[in-house]
């Protein structure tokens, strides 16, 4: 097994990092949390002054096996004090809880970013992977949620597994404790990881990542989840028995739809190995970095809207004539603040055939691009913006709802009930 993945690890983990909190409850203290200042920083340059060396020195050091993150700050790939200060807002984010135990969360969580989320994930299983010699991968795999978001399959199906000599990842049911148990038992010894999003796009299904732990931890396997769809202020894996928690930081972290960035936030040991990894393969500049870490601050105040946003939307739907079925239902048992399943919701139109139902969706975007208004035709999520998509691959009628910010939920209803009434005249 990988270093970092160790007794000392786990002890802790079982020790301080679970909680019977899946979140901080006063979102007050999350939100002090993630607002305080770090460092200060420059983003005016990409290079910086050597302090007590030449660059000669530097690179004799690095020629002789020293790492870049030896000279920090020397020049802006191999670190800035912008990327610093967000790597540790992302640690604050999702385990400055620790903090409650007069243990600094800094000491034994790291984090790391990337250009996007995809290569968050794809530096993590290779990170993952690679301290097994070439001998050692033979029959080694992934357990993988079957319901991932659309790249993240073939990633760890077929990218992966072709570029690193080992098997394709097996898609399992992770809302299933039990299907999870007997992929362990089958596999015993040549699982690397359990990768799953604790709620899964665009269908909403949730997996309890403190019953996969439990199983998890009899075997001795490490968990990854993908945060994205929650944010560190609707759930907290770390609390909950994951080791390894991704963002793409695209979403919520951006809030703006306007740029990209990925997030790693795991153990210290594992965050620094993977830095070390991947030289030249992290967040463009310093200026963006300082761009995710002054919007952080605004997560608790953005979720809420979205949430807020959802559940009146989601009634409004689930009551509407036209629509066959709606899901989004709030539920305490999903472990999340106010038992909310994210801020994306989806329905399906009606209609007396699969062929009708298709055509009642083409109808419905079609109204929405040629009629701007309260909801855009896009695919993405986590912006201000309510973005709408139909997807045809989850079964005719079936529409996807990225509920956003602004406008409030009442003008969005108030376009929905134009929308709908169009379709669905037009189709009479």
């Amino acid at each position: 097994m990988v270093d970092w993945f160790n007794q000392a690890w786990r002890q802790f983990q079982e020790d301080h990092l679970i909680t019977p909190e899946s979140f901080d409850l006063d979102p007050n203290v999350f939100q002090e949390r993630i607002s305080r200042d770090q460092t200060t920083f420059d983003t005016s340059r990409i290079s910086y002054p050597l302090q007590g060396k030449t660059i000669n020195d530097v690179i004799d050091m690095l020629e002789r096996g020293s790492k870049p993150s030896e000279f920090p700050y020397y020049y802006d790939r191999a670190g800035s004090a912008a990327k610093d200060a967000l790597a540790h807002r992302l640690v604050m984010a999702e385990a400055g809880y620790l903090e409650e135990y007069d243990i600094n969360p800094l000491e034994h969580v790291g984090a790391t970013t990337f250009p996007c989320g995809m290569s968050a994930i794809a530096n993590v299983a290779e990170a993952l992977v690679m301290p097994y010699s070439k001998e050692a991968r033979t029959g080694l795999r992934f357990l993988r949620g079957k319901d991932v978001y659309f790249h993240t399959g073939p990633l760890l199906k077929e990218v992966i597994p072709q570029k690193m000599g080992i098997e394709p990842a097996l898609e399992i049911d992770t809302t299933n404790p039990d299907e999870v148990r007997a992929a362990l038992e089958d596999n015993k010894d040549k699982i690397i990881a359990i990768f799953y999003e604790p709620i899964t796009n665009p269908l909403l299904e949730y997996t309890d990542t403190r019953k996969i732990h439990e199983v998890a931890r009899e075997y001795g396997v490490p968990i990854i989840t993908d945060n994205t769809f929650l944010t560190p202020f609707l759930s907290q894996p770390l609390r909950e028995g994951a080791d390894i928690v991704i963002h793409s930081m695209t979403k919520y972290m951006s809030g703006e739809g306007d740029t990209m960035g990925g997030a790693v936030i795991g153990p210290a040991e594992f965050i620094k190995s993977l830095t070390q990894k991947i030289e030249g393969d992290i967040l463009p500049n310093s200026q963006l970095a300082k761009l995710f870490y002054n919007r952080i601050p605004s997560l608790p105040d953005n979720m809420k809207r979205h949430v807020d946003n959802a559940i009146i939307i989601y009634d409004f739907l689930s009551q509407h004539p036209n629509v066959e079925s709606a899901t989004y239902t709030p539920d305490t048992l999903l472990n999340t603040r106010y038992g909310a399943p994210g801020a994306v919701l989806n329905f399906t139109l009606k209609g007396n055939s699969d062929e009708e139902r298709l055509a009642n969706v083409a109808a419905f975007e079609h109204y929405i691009q040629d009629n701007p208004g309260a909801i855009v035709n896009k695919v993405s999520l986590g912006e201000r913006q309510h973005l709408l998509i139909g997807e045809k691959d989850q079964g005719s009628g079936f529409v996807r709802f990225a509920v956003g910010r602004e406008p409030e939920a009442g003008e969005v209803i108030k376009y929905l009930n134009k929308a709908l009434d169009h379709v669905y005249q037009k189709s009479a």
